[in-house]
């Protein structure tokens, strides 16, 4: 199950975005100021974070540049929501890093099909990642046994021997 942070400060709007997360069958935590968000953040590792842009403490720009800037969280997805959001606004998010910016008043099934895309792609770089990283492994393990200087008949008589 995908964990999904939310920050805003509507106690009634936190509630609602949480409960919509939950009926999508998505895990949803959630605070309630810029200052938390990011504390939650290292301490969850969740799989997306969508957060209001305006906050006390920490705006969600904020937030954003910081989850971009830590090794630990820079893949975590982001979503950055307000409820006037004008052009200057998105661009904006999207030159901090803000994989989507939407404006709060967003229909339930839209916002359920942007959550949704994300979350596939973010599976989909963290398979490729762990693909990634089991190659990488193979590739050091053979190159550090000296098997790829090895001449191709005298690994085969050697594995021959092994079995």
């Amino acid at each position: 199950m995908s964990k999904i942070l939310v920050v805003e400060t509507n106690e009634k709007s936190r509630n609602k975005l949480q409960e919509l997360l939950r009926k999508w069958g998505y895990e949803a935590i959630s605070v309630d100021n810029g200052d938390d968000a990011f504390k939650e953040v290292l301490k969850e590792q969740p799989d997306l974070v969508i957060t209001r842009i305006y906050l006390p403490g920490l705006n969600g720009y904020e937030i954003c540049n910081e989850i971009r800037a830590n090794t630990l969280t820079t893949d975590i997805p982001v979503i950055l929501f307000s409820d006037i959001l004008g052009k200057e606004e998105q661009i904006h998010g999207f030159n901090v890093g803000a994989d989507m910016c939407i404006a709060k008043s967003v229909d339930d099934e839209v916002l359920n099909a942007i959550v949704d895309g994300i979350l596939v792609r973010k599976k989909r770089s963290d398979r490729k990642e762990s693909w990634h990283s089991l190659a990488s492994f193979w590739s050091n393990f053979v190159m550090s046994t000296n098997l790829i200087h090895a001449k191709p008949m005298e690994f085969l008589k050697r594995e021959e021997r092994y079995c």
